[in-house]
């Protein structure tokens, strides 16, 4: 939570999620968000998906396999976050790497949760399609190199 944020009627929310087989607590080391969530007044969010994977529909990890709903997880992180903090509806936002990026998908496809836009790292949209039910912004960022841990954002 950026300092003084309390102050402010409501913030940005920024949802970072992690590659599979990776945490939320990596994905924060990692992505080098907290630094930039402070000077621009935004709430990051690095949360765990199920057994380190996330319900991307490409047939890999616990979290497919059990047809976890994380778009409802998602929903409710937020609206858990909106009781202690203000948030602005407006600007959500959902980034991710590997896994975490295809995951950014679900959520942009998903009219119950308006996101504004998702810049996923690493990461395509596999598996089944999601076709978003308002318009959102993307900003699709591939690799070259593959490497074991994501890089700073």
């Amino acid at each position: 939570t950026p300092a003084g944020s309390a102050k402010t009627p409501a913030v940005p929310v920024f949802f970072v999620l992690h590659g599979y087989g990776e945490s939320g607590t990596n994905m924060e080391q990692s992505a080098g968000f907290d630094t930039v969530a402070q000077a621009n007044q935004f709430l990051a969010i690095y949360p765990d998906g199920y057994s380190n994977s996330w319900n991307t529909g490409y047939g890999q990890g616990q979290a497919d396999e059990l047809m976890v709903d994380d778009v409802a997880f998602i929903e409710a992180i937020l609206a858990r976050v909106a009781k202690d903090q203000p948030v602005d509806p407006q600007r959500v936002f959902a980034t991710g790497f590997s896994m975490g990026a295809g995951m950014t998908h679900h959520p942009g496809g998903e009219p119950s949760l308006k996101l504004a836009a998702i810049p996923p790292r690493e990461g395509a949209l596999w598996g089944r399609p999601f076709p978003p039910a308002i318009p959102v912004a993307v900003l699709q960022i591939p690799g070259t190199v593959s490497t074991a841990r994501p890089h700073r954002f």
